[in-house]
This record gives C-alpha cells, structure tokens and sequence, in this order.
C-alpha cells in the first residue's frame, strides 16, 4: 500500500463560487467570501480570529504596508476585538503555510511588496495548479493504459 500522506506536499482548494449581491452587504462578508474561495475557511466554519486577522492585512496591503504583530493587535483593538498575540502569530503562520504572506524583519505583508494583490494571486495559483499538472502527467505517461 502507498503510503500517501508522506507524498502530499500541499493542498490548494480553490473554490468557483457566486458573487451575488448579497456578498455586497459588508466588507465582512467580502472578507468572508474570499476566505471561502481561496480555500482558507470551510463553509460554515466559523473562525472569527483567521478572519479578523486577515481583514487587518488585507487592509494594509491596500497601502502595501508591513505590520508587526503588535501592531495588528493594535489595530484590532482599535476595533473592539481583542486577540492575544499567540493566536495572531498561528494565524499569520497558517497564511505563510499556503504563501500568501511575506515578511520583513518581524513584519508581514499579504502577497508581495509592490504586487497587487491581484496579480500576485494570480501568479501564485497559476504556479501551484501548472506544477500539479505536471505531476500529474508524468504519473500518466507511467501508467500502462
């Protein structure tokens, strides 16, 4: 039997969803639905502190601007949500983990410095999926069909 587990690099979910007028409603839920698409939340799930945390840095890169993690704690408080640093670092750890955040001495930036967020999505998917494919064509050119 294969061992799978010791051959999975990384999962990549993208999910083809609606956009509906509904998604409008508030930044939240703009916020919310991007999270889904990407494959960063489940459906239903309901990760208030991944979420927060994400808003802040999507937030910041609109001005392509680093944030420590004191500072994204300040800037949630300043909200009203209070969120030890502990979870804020799992959670920027958990963003690093699928590459969407780079860091700078002891600040982070979701993307890339001076790349839209846009692009560098764009790149980074197209990236993954093309090395998938090609994985996945040699294991068909070794099969005997």
């Amino acid at each position: 039997m294969l061992p799978e587990a010791k051959y999975i690099e990384k999962e990549l979910v993208l999910r083809k969803m609606l956009v509906s007028n509904e998604i409008d409603l508030t930044r939240r839920s703009k916020v919310r639905w991007l999270a889904l698409a990407l494959g960063l939340i489940n459906p239903n799930e309901t990760r208030h502190h991944f979420l927060d945390v994400f808003e802040v840095l999507l937030l910041a890169k609109s001005h392509d601007k680093y944030l420590s993690i004191e500072e994204i704690a300040k800037e949630l408080n300043a909200n009203g949500k209070k969120m030890d640093e502990k979870t804020i670092y799992y959670h920027i750890q958990r963003l690093k983990s699928y590459g969407l955040v780079s860091k700078k001495g002891k600040k982070y930036i979701l993307g890339r410095e001076g790349i839209g967020l846009k692009e560098f999505l764009s790149d980074l998917i197209r990236k993954e999926v093309d090395e998938s494919l090609t994985r996945i064509e040699t294991v068909l050119a070794m099969i005997d069909l």
